[in-house]
């Protein structure tokens, strides 16, 4: 007698999502390609900023492509394949080749002529490379022998976090955003300064246009006041982060009863948060357009150290949650949390205090040196951690093997 093979519902479901989400941002850098030609047809729009529109061409396409890992593996999955395990191996020299290609990206736009044919799609093309190399060196470099061993998974937990977690924490900060708005209504009812301040403001933002540096200046006049500042800082250092690093590891939570090793949830977390990190590169680098090369350099470099948090952060979350499901001690994940958490407050409070400083007319490394200190730390602190999880001999779950999940 033979007993009828199971539904893999697990695999149909990885399939169905990841596949919705391919099309969805595929569709999205069609239609924005065939608006931008046609709109650029239209003589009263011929000034509009086309570089925009062609970097965020790019960036769909990019996001529609992370997902392909997860539509393929799937369908092997259900054709029979099952969910191969490679054998474990050190990344090696091998690696650190994402990181090579970064550098030559770099070098790329520091150098683009200004003359060359089709310079803003050769430059939209080379910022979206900037933006998806460095996560595909950290997950490399940070699964260590687990690379490729749990490939659908994998690429779910990525596919999951492009698609749905990202979004899911945007919407929670928008009504974070419009609550603390309300409040502020309140507030600004009952103290006429307040309201006749918040007047100010609007008509400033209104004088300023599309000027950055007017908008700036705008804002410096305003944030002069402590409540003004305590409030910006306790929304962006304190509040955001908080939302993003408490569901920024969904994905993780979904293999809670799947019995997996503190080094499978720390590299469960760092794609979690590859997929988070990859969404806002990408979908930042719009706001760039027509740069200059040293303002492009800079923010790619600054994209490299937002990268390395969120992943990194995703990771020992995922590694705490492993540990916790397996050990039973609850107290160490809320320990966890308010480490990431106070690591995202200092690179979010550093990249507030870079603004107000070149605000006030400082200019080269110093507005920039504390986030180059808190990167250049995270970086040792990620090299160290990885090497330290999957040296542990915790690879498979003490309790058995691992199941093929998504």
């Amino acid at each position: 007698m033979t007993k009828n093979a199971k539904t893999d519902w697990m695999s149909i479901i990885q399939l169905v999502f990841s596949l919705l989400v391919l099309l969805s941002f595929l569709g999205a850098a069609v239609l924005l390609a065939a608006a931008g030609n046609a709109l650029s047809a239209v003589p009263e729009l011929a000034g509009m900023n086309q570089g925009s529109l062609t970097l965020l061409v790019c960036a769909f396409a990019a996001l529609a492509l992370l997902n392909l890992p997860s539509v393929v593996s799937s369908i092997g999955s259900l054709a029979g394949g099952g969910q191969r395990s490679r054998s474990e191996k050190k990344s090696g020299l091998l690696g650190w080749l994402p990181l090579a290609l970064f550098g030559a990206v770099l070098a790329g736009i520091a150098f683009l002529p200004q003359s060359m044919p089709r310079r803003e799609l050769l430059a939209a093309l080379l910022a979206t490379l900037g933006a998806v190399l460095p996560a595909i060196w950290l997950l490399r470099v940070g699964s260590g022998a687990l690379w490729g061993k749990h490939a659908k998974r994998d690429a779910g937990l990525l596919s999951f976090s492009i698609g749905f977690t990202t979004y899911f924490i945007l919407v929670l900060e928008l009504v974070l955003i419009l609550v603390l708005g309300a409040g502020l209504a309140f507030a600004a009812a009952a103290s006429p300064s307040l309201l006749s301040n918040l007047g100010e403001l609007w008509r400033l933002l209104q004088s300023s246009g599309a000027d950055p540096e007017a908008l700036r200046t705008s804002l410096m006049e305003f944030a002069r006041s402590p409540l003004v500042l305590a409030l910006i800082f306790g929304m962006v250092a304190l509040a955001l982060p908080a939302l993003e690093e408490g569901f920024k590891t969904l994905g993780v939570w979904l293999l809670s009863d799947h019995k997996i090793s503190p080094a499978e949830g720390y590299v469960a977390g760092l794609f979690s948060g590859a997929g988070f990190a990859l969404v806002e590169a990408l979908l930042n680098s719009a706001q760039l357009a027509g740069g200059s090369p040293a303002e492009w350099l800079t923010f790619l470099l600054g994209r490299f150290g937002g990268t390395l948090l969120h992943t990194f952060n995703g990771g020992v979350m995922g590694w705490a949650l492993a540990n916790s499901w397996q050990d039973k001690r609850r107290g160490r994940t809320p320990g966890v949390f308010l480490l990431v958490l106070l690591v995202h407050a200092l690179w979010n409070g550093a990249a507030l205090a870079n603004v107000f400083l070149s605000g006030q007319g400082e200019s080269g490394l110093i507005g920039y040196l504390p986030m180059i200190l808190l990167s250049a730390v995270l970086l040792v602190c990620f090299l160290l951690f990885s090497r330290r999880v999957h040296r542990s001999g915790l690879g498979e779950p003490e309790n058995g093997p691992t199941l093929n999940v998504a």
